[in-house]
């Protein structure tokens, strides 16, 4: 049962609405137990607010009922045997016992009010910001060993959700690891996450996973974790870059895009360049191969790309290219037939670098 001492009640049972109902026995002022016929339908997992009152003849008007001796309180329910006990009177209020046949009923107050409005104030401030320190996290220690893996592992594993770290020395251990980010050995750390490091929403049951392995490559993911009403979700390992291209090193990279066509790539920071330059023949209609963009130039958003036919000197037409956040290409042509084509767009891109 809940402590008296709470600031948080329900009105009713989670599955039901809490009618009023009435006292069956008589209670003496003073008295911390009130017996009731019927309250199945209040909350026993929290303390109830309620008042107690009579209802009366107005004496001057029959078809009229007035409400006397309205009473607020606090308490908490045993269903089992229809009992409210360790009621707390409402500040400002007098105990002047309870008759028979007294109606009680959970409803809001000003007593339930205040003491909601207490309860959170706790740990927040009056504009409903979190105060410092309300929430609370254990730190990690960076000083602890990391524990071997003679055997191969599952990252998504609930025991790799916890704060710690591991280590794989042994390549086949590595290479056999299920939703692993690499297959070399390496050295994985787990970090719950401050607050801080997820904009707009609560970390608590965040953590971030991160793999290093034995050729400098830095892998890492955020997952919440079975710490949330949440079921755990796994994000994509993505890579950590460690040097973008820039002007004076950026190479141009050409990538098959299906039946022969060449894609030409080139990436300075975040912006790519492409374009097509030969003679081809792509399918006529709607044609989506098989391969994909590498996720290094995948745009951020979907793009279409133009591309114009030549024969024999003149102009043939044209077809377009669609290339997909996840690095699908999907193609629209016209045109049969071999023809030279040419075409170019620039794109943002929001993956991380990997040297190919």
């Amino acid at each position: 049962m809940p402590a008296i001492t709470d600031k948080f009640g329900m009105a009713s049972a989670k599955t039901a609405y809490a009618n009023a109902t009435t006292v069956k026995v008589s209670r003496q002022v003073g008295e911390s137990v009130l017996m009731c016929h019927d309250l199945s339908k209040f909350p026993r997992e929290t303390n109830v607010y309620f008042v107690t009152y009579k209802k009366v003849a107005d004496p001057t008007d029959p078809k009229k009922v007035n409400i006397i001796n309205q009473t607020s309180w606090k308490g908490k329910v045993n269903p089992d045997n229809n009992t409210i006990v360790e009621l707390t009177l409402a500040p400002g209020y007098t105990d002047i016992g309870n008759f028979e046949g007294d109606f009680v009923e959970p409803i809001p107050t000003s007593y339930w009010c205040n003491d909601l409005v207490e309860g959170i104030l706790v740990s927040h401030n009056q504009d409903g910001s979190i105060k410092d320190g309300s929430i609370k996290f254990n730190s990690l220690d960076l000083s602890a060993e990391y524990i071997e893996q003679n055997t191969s592992i599952n990252f998504n594993d609930p025991k790799f959700l916890k704060a710690g770290k591991w280590v794989l020395r042994d390549k086949d251990v590595a290479k056999t690891s299920t939703n692993r980010p690499s297959d070399s050995t390496g050295w994985l750390t787990v970090t719950p996450l401050d607050p801080n490091t997820v904009p707009g929403v609560n970390a608590h049951g965040y953590v971030m996973q991160q793999y290093v392995d034995t050729e400098s490559r830095i892998y890492k993911r955020i997952i919440k974790s079975g710490d949330t009403p949440n079921p755990i979700e796994y994000k994509d390992w993505l890579r950590v870059p460690t040097e973008y291209p820039s002007i004076e090193n950026a190479k141009e990279e050409s990538v098959q895009i299906g039946w022969g066509m060449i894609l030409k790539l080139t990436r300075i920071g975040n912006t790519v360049s492409a374009y097509i330059d030969q003679i081809n023949e792509v399918p006529g209609g709607v044609f989506s191969p098989s391969e994909k963009i590498p996720k290094k130039y995948r745009p951020i958003n979907n793009t279409n790309m133009l591309i114009t036919g030549i024969n024999s000197g003149r102009y043939a037409g044209n077809a377009m290219y669609k290339f997909a956040k996840d690095g699908s290409v999907t193609g629209y042509s016209a045109l049969p037939g071999r023809q030279e084509w040419y075409g170019s767009i620039t794109w943002l891109t929001d993956q991380p670098w990997e040297k190919s």
